[in-house]
C-alpha cells in the first residue's frame, strides 16, 4: 500500500465507520490530516457545523501552505481545494448574525 491507497481507504470508509455514534465528529477530522487529508479535513468541520474550528485551523494550514486554495465559486471542489475567502467570509457572516461584530 501507499500513501493514496490508505487515503482512499479512509475515504471509503466515511465518518460513520471512524464514529458511529457521531459523538465526536472530530475524531474523522483528525483521522483526515493524519492522512494527509487536509482539505477534506477541513471540509468535513465545516459541514458538520464547527465553522470555528475550520476557520482556525484552514488558516494554520494555509500558513504551512498544506492545502491547496481555489478562487471558484464553491467553498470546496471536488479537486480537494478549499476557497479560502469564502471561508473566511462565512465566519465572518456567522459572526455579524450572532450580533459578535457590527457594521
Amino acid at each position: 500500500y501507499n500513501l493514496k491507497d490508505l487515503q482512499k481507504i479512509v475515504t471509503d470508509f466515511g465518518p460513520n465507520h471512524f464514529d458511529p455514534k457521531q459523538s465526536n465528529p472530530l475524531h474523522y477530522f483528525e483521522i483526515l490530516c493524519l492522512v494527509g487529508l487536509f482539505e477534506k479535513g477541513l471540509e468535513h468541520l465545516y459541514r458538520t457545523n464547527h465553522l470555528v474550528d475550520a476557520v482556525h485551523f484552514a488558516i494554520y494550514f494555509v500558513s504551512l501552505r498544506a492545502i491547496k486554495l481555489s478562487t471558484e465559486d464553491q467553498m470546496f471542489t471536488a479537486g480537494s481545494k478549499v476557497n479560502f475567502i469564502q471561508l473566511i467570509s462565512s465566519f465572518v457572516r456567522q459572526l455579524k448574525s450572532d450580533g459578535e461584530i457590527q457594521d
